[in-house]
């Protein structure tokens, strides 16, 4: 045991030089950096900015300041922050007990909620119960954690039950040692409920797959036959055995609770880590950026590890101190991949960076890289799709399903023409007004008009016999019809200087239905074209490395444990904030979808090569090597096609990711920008104190739209997954 641990903690230490390289080298090229708010202020001298840009190294290349940030890491000291005016060792050991706190609450919840949940069950396959706890554990998974968090938040604020920020209360000071837990866990109490709303509905899931799986084992038979108690069979042997993949996933579920926590702590003012991590990324602040990131990776390894030995302790057929020396070339293998990884950000350095026609250059290679990575994918998937559309079609819910998805997308395709305003439309006379009310008039419908009563508090009386006829087929803003045909008729309309607001207003008077459709043409297309990435990427490396295996798949595989490493959405800032000076605001979308498939490919490409691993023994592909067919043709020819059915089941279920990773970046004020519109940025208007205490609850829509697409794609996964594979099958669903 204590060799075992020592060699992955020497694994760790290869792996945290990689990530702390790879976060300095995006940190350095993000513009600006944290002086930049003292060279704005007029009462500092040119000549004390000079001397403190040679105090911290900003005048020297990135790699010089690399190589003495990491010489003084090394000894303990991780720099200093100039926003804080402490050192960043002092003010993360300030921060990091509370998110600790926060993920370990909403894991233990989740835990004890969803694991007697899913045994039950399982127990109860088929019952009202059954049926209830999965519909209610689908609409769980597909709810936004920072959605959810506005919504609690919101309750929060209106019912006075639970603290609406913070760590503790402000007086908690000349509390009672009892009295100051009682109000440490009061204020935990709504973040760790949302940070582990998806842990629960998750782990609920997968416990009862898992549970009815080890009772239809021969074990359990024989120790029926045996005269055990049913007691004894169910939860000494049956569950002992479920519980293993818990016990295995315990460092990435952790991972994820890190990133989750990074946008619920921003929401509901929580002094952790995240928010510490996300406003350190707005100021700047690179010493303290790089070492909360690093922190994070290294809660991560420590967890895998405590994961791997918690699984050893539970199952005694596993021995962690076999397979000693694979270990060690192991080792050997992080290490060559570190010098090599050294190496290419050494010559990333004499790339053009800030050459704009360098940057034209890649935007265009990456257009036509997208469109052959489009056609791979569905000339890929197409054989299995074209089998199982027809079923697909004639099930209940994959008929809901698809149909659903058709009319979000149609919505999305035609939103120029169902949509009366444009994104950007404002009237500032009518701001947050409340969504109009239809009549039935002289044989026609109309609305209701309104006036502010009072503008401070946005309070809206409709307009005596004030009621205007809606008009059909109108003309009014001009758009572009699937992007491309120019035209100025709308569904609908008033006559002006009326307005009609199907959804209501927002903080400057624009139509949330408009900005929800123009939105849901940034949220859904970003979905596709990421997965696009995706899966040609993880196709790619995946299938190669798992084909070719050698030092290409130590390489390929290390890299991508190095990127599956650092808390997904501290990445995705991270990369935001170092590619943004080079797109321009309309070329944001682009930017979005290029960082959200960086994060994507590495979980598809790991799936991808054991598939391959176990698709390369089968008889057929070594008749085609005997054959003497190209490692390329039977790569394309013979293990893609015996694999296509994943491509068809991730793709579907990876499509939600996407749309929720541009949501939170949008929502986080790093993704879409104003004027356009997105789901994300349409929701990051409802954290504005005046929404909750006036009760604008129609600017949570978008957060409703997000919900239905997220829960409509996993219904969809599911239920191309049984099709595909029956044995996969999800009895009693819904």
């Amino acid at each position: 045991m204590i060799g075992y641990i020592l060699r992955r903690l020497a694994i760790s230490v290869p792996m945290l030089l990689v990530i702390s390289l790879l976060v300095f080298f995006l940190m350095s090229l993000a513009p600006g950096d944290f002086l930049d708010t003292a060279r704005s202020q007029r009462d500092i001298s040119e000549e004390t900015i000079h001397r403190l840009e040679k105090q911290y190294g900003l005048d020297k290349p990135w790699y010089i300041q690399y190589e003495r940030w990491l010489t003084k890491a090394v000894t303990g000291d991780f720099g200093y922050s100039w926003t804080y005016k402490v050192n960043v060792s002092e003010i993360l050991l300030q921060r990091v007990p509370a998110t600790i706190g926060l993920a370990i609450s909403s894991m233990l919840l989740a835990w004890l909620i969803a694991l007697p949940l899913g045994v039950l069950a399982a127990i109860y396959k088929g019952s009202v119960f059954d049926r209830v706890s999965s519909l209610l554990a689908y609409a769980a998974i597909s709810l936004p954690d920072f959605f959810f968090a506005l919504v609690a938040l919101f309750f929060a604020s209106v019912t006075g039950l639970f603290p609406v920020g913070g760590l503790t209360s402000i007086t908690s000071d000349f509390f009672s040692p009892g009295a100051k837990i009682a109000d440490y866990f009061w204020h935990l109490a709504l973040p760790a409920v949302v940070l582990g709303l998806g842990g629960i509905a998750g782990t609920m899931r997968v416990m009862r797959a898992n549970f009815l799986d080890q009772i239809r084992a021969e074990y359990v038979n024989t120790a029926r036959a045996k005269g055990l108690s049913e007691f004894s069979v169910m939860f000494k042997h049956a569950l002992r055995n479920a519980i293993n993949p818990f016990i295995t996933s315990l460092g990435f579920a952790f991972s994820g609770l890190l990133s989750g926590a990074l946008i619920v702590e921003n929401i509901f003012n929580y002094p952790g880590l995240g928010q510490l991590t996300y406003q350190a990324f707005l100021r700047q602040d690179k010493y303290l950026v790089l070492a909360a990131v690093v922190l994070g990776a290294g809660m991560l390894i420590v967890g895998n590890l405590l994961a791997d030995i918690l699984l050893s302790l539970s199952d005694p057929r596993i021995r962690l101190n076999r397979g000693g020396a694979f270990r060690f070339r192991q080792l050997f293998a992080w290490l060559g991949t570190v010098a090599l990884i050294i190496v290419l950000f050494y010559l990333a350095r004499f790339l053009p960076w800030e050459n704009k026609s360098f940057w034209q250059d890649v935007k265009v290679s990456g257009v036509i890289l997208l469109v052959i990575g489009g056609l791979f994918v569905i000339y890929t998937a197409w054989p299995v799709l074209r089998q199982i559309i027809p079923k697909l079609v004639r099930r209940p819910i994959g008929a809901i399903t698809l149909a659903v998805l058709a009319i979000f997308y149609g919505l999305a395709l035609l939103a120029g023409f169902v949509s009366p305003y444009s994104t950007s439309d404002q009237d500032l006379t009518k701001t947050f007004h409340p969504p109009t009310v239809f009549v039935w008039k002289n044989g026609g419908l109309g609305v209701k008009t309104y006036h502010n009563a009072d503008r401070s508090i946005a309070k809206y009386e409709p307009v005596a016999n004030g009621e205007v006829p809606v008009k059909w087929f109108v003309a009014g803003t001009p758009y572009k019809l699937l992007g491309f045909i120019p035209l100025k008729t709308h569904l609908f309309g008033v006559e002006s200087p009326n307005k009609i607001y199907l959804m209501g207003s927002d903080a400057t008077g624009r139509d949330v239905f408009s900005r929800l459709l123009y939105g849901s043409q940034i949220s859904l297309t970003l979905g596709l074209i990421g997965v696009t990435i995706t899966m040609s990427l993880g196709f790619l490396i995946g299938g190669l490395a798992g084909y070719l295996g050698g030092s290409f798949d130590s390489i390929a595989m290390r890299l991508t444990e190095i990127i599956m490493s650092v808390p997904g959405l501290y990445l995705l800032i991270a990369l935001r904030a170092a590619l943004y000076k080079f797109f321009d605001p309309s070329e944001m979308f682009i930017l979005i979808v290029v960082v959200l498939s960086f994060i994507g490919w590495t979980g598809t490409a790991r799936v991808i090569r054991g598939m391959t691993l176990s698709v390369r023994q089968l008889p057929f592909i070594h008749a085609a090597e005997t054959m003497g067919q190209s490692r390329l043709k039977i790569l394309l020819k013979h293990v893609l096609p015996n694999i296509a059915s994943y491509l068809v089941i991730s793709a579907t279920m990876s499509v939600p990711g996407y749309i929720l990773g541009e949501a939170s970046l949008s929502f986080l004020g790093l993704g879409i920008m104003e004027p356009s519109a997105s789901w994300g940025l349409m929701l990051s208007q409802a954290q504005e104190m005046k929404v909750f205490m006036l009760g604008f609850s129609w600017l949570f829509i978008p957060g409703v739209a997000m919900f239905l697409v997220v829960m409509t794609f996993n219904l969809l996964g599911d239920e191309l997954r049984d099709l595909i594979d029956p044995k996969f099958k999800t009895e009693n669903r819904l």
